[in-house]
């Protein structure tokens, strides 16, 4: 598995292992780079915190991203990542760690998931 190389999402739709090739977070390009390293679904949940923090302090999302950014380097957080947080700030869900998600977990369809990409290879 390399950084960058799979857009492991479009792959799993084309074998009809998701229903919708883009990533929850409306990226469309949901490749292994994306998913570790730059989804805000998967965030870091301290930076939630600095943004939950910057919301109490009449901060926009704009000027919450950069001041986390300066000081956790250029890819800590996206302006449009704290605007989603920010969103759900002003709706009053104060919660920083994502609310369960319905259905089966992930894990249970890793051999499914494994066995088709092994009758597929390319």
């Amino acid at each position: 598995m390399r950084l960058g190389h799979l857009c492991i999402s479009v792959h799993l739709h084309r074998l009809g292992i998701v229903s919708n090739p883009a990533c929850e977070c409306d990226e469309n390009y949901c490749d292994m780079n994306h998913i570790f390293i730059s989804c805000p679904i998967e965030s870091n949940e301290e930076i939630r915190y600095i943004l939950k923090f910057y919301y109490k302090k009449d901060k926009n999302a704009t000027q919450a991203a950069k001041k986390i950014c300066d000081v956790y380097g250029p890819n800590a957080v996206s302006v449009r990542v704290a605007q989603i947080w920010f969103k759900r700030f002003q709706s009053g869900n104060f919660d920083i760690k994502d609310a369960r998600r319905s259905g089966r977990p992930v894990t249970d369809k890793i051999d499914a998931i494994f066995e088709k990409v092994e009758q597929d290879r390319y």
